[in-house]
């Protein structure tokens, strides 16, 4: 379902976590016109080109959630894809990944970084820095399998 296509800079957008709302959004505001939703997370793309533009949602696992140091793992600067031909996903339209909500969630002090994916990886992962800071990790199925959001309080 996912892809990326790896370039050398990616765009100059940057992802802000609202408290007073316990939402994540995107700064500047990209419209979409299809999404993904990730728990209440909704990753939106541009269903002519398949191509990421943004990254919102409710998110109040954060405040919540198991406080503990992970690694960020290196990534490739990449746009992140959706295959819109072999996915159910069309114009207006918004599909939930079901996988998602089994993930954990972690929050990392001393990095200002949220884990939220598996608990254990796929061994072949492509990790894709997408937007600044944030990763996602893609397993060569095409399944999306975590995300690596900092956290930049506003």
């Amino acid at each position: 379902m996912f892809g990326f296509i790896i370039v050398d800079k990616i765009g100059e957008e940057k992802l802000v976590y609202i408290k007073s709302e316990y939402s994540f959004d995107t700064i500047p505001t990209v419209n979409s016109d299809g999404y993904i939703l990730v728990d209440n997370l909704q990753i939106g793309f541009n269903m002519t080109t398949g191509c990421f533009t943004q990254l919102f949602g409710y998110f109040p696992q954060l405040l919540f959630c198991e406080k503990k140091d992970f690694l960020i793992p290196n990534a490739q600067k990449g746009i992140l894809t959706l295959d819109i031909e072999n996915s159910s996903l069309s114009s207006g339209d918004s599909i939930r990944l079901k996988m998602s909500e089994e993930w954990v969630t972690l929050y990392s002090e001393k990095m200002n970084y949220v884990y939220f994916g598996k608990e254990v990886l796929s061994q072949c992962i492509e990790y894709i820095e997408f937007c600044s800071g944030c990763i996602a990790g893609i397993a060569k199925t095409g399944d999306l399998e975590g995300l690596w959001l900092p956290i930049n309080w506003i």
